[in-house]
């Protein structure tokens, strides 16, 4: 009786790692715009390749004030593919509403292309709770 307890626990266990897994994690296709959370992991299907969004400062000026400078976002990727990773720093104009990547450049990772399309939300007058922001990527063998 004690066995099939603890047998019963430790599934119950699993499944919730199982469950928190699936919540952090998203998953891509190649050749379609795909959008990753910040703090959370984007997978490609069928392809190995794992996309985290780890660090994010926002400096791009507001929408509708008047800087002296346009400003830019860095945010920070991790690329992992068999057990290889690459750290992607990566920057983001301000005062750029292209949503089809010309607010950054593209990068070259393990054979494929990582295009940055667009960084949501643009900043307004109030700071935003980083748990808000999403990058939009499109991801492209080479």
């Amino acid at each position: 009786m004690v066995k099939i307890l603890f047998l019963f626990g430790v599934l119950i266990f699993i499944l919730n790692q199982c469950s928190f897994q699936e919540k952090n994690t998203s998953n891509a296709v190649l050749n379609k715009p795909s959008l990753l959370a910040f703090q959370r992991r984007l997978g490609v299907d069928g392809e190995g390749l794992e996309l985290y969004f780890t660090e994010l400062s926002d400096a791009r000026c507001p929408a509708k004030v008047r800087c002296i400078w346009e400003g830019e976002a860095k945010i920070t990727l991790i690329a992992i593919k068999n057990q290889d990773s690459l750290t992607l720093n990566i920057k983001i104009k301000g005062l750029c509403f292209d949503e089809n990547g010309g607010c950054s450049e593209e990068h070259n990772v393990f054979g494929y292309n990582i295009k940055i399309l667009y960084l949501y939300p643009y900043p307004k007058k109030r700071e935003i709770i980083k748990q808000k922001y999403r990058v939009k990527l499109l991801i492209n063998k080479k």
